[in-house]
């Protein structure tokens, strides 16, 4: 059984540096991957956000050109 406490929006609204209701946006739309709701309360598995956070700030890898000759 996974006992990792979960973040609550006010923590992840202040790893994003956004407002708590943005947060709870992002979490309805399922933009914050492993958010829960629980009851009438949001969590976010610490995991999964880490994981997304380090995605969003990894650079975008060019995209190469296709060397098909037309």
């Amino acid at each position: 059984m996974n006992t990792q406490r979960m973040l609550t929006p006010k923590e992840v609204s202040s790893i994003l540096n956004v407002s708590a209701r943005t947060v709870r946006r992002l979490a309805e739309s399922r933009v914050i991957p492993g958010s829960r709701k629980i009851g009438n309360v949001w969590r976010f598995d610490p995991l999964k956000f880490s994981h997304w956070l380090s995605d969003l700030e990894k650079p975008e890898q060019p995209q190469k050109e296709s060397s098909r000759v037309t």
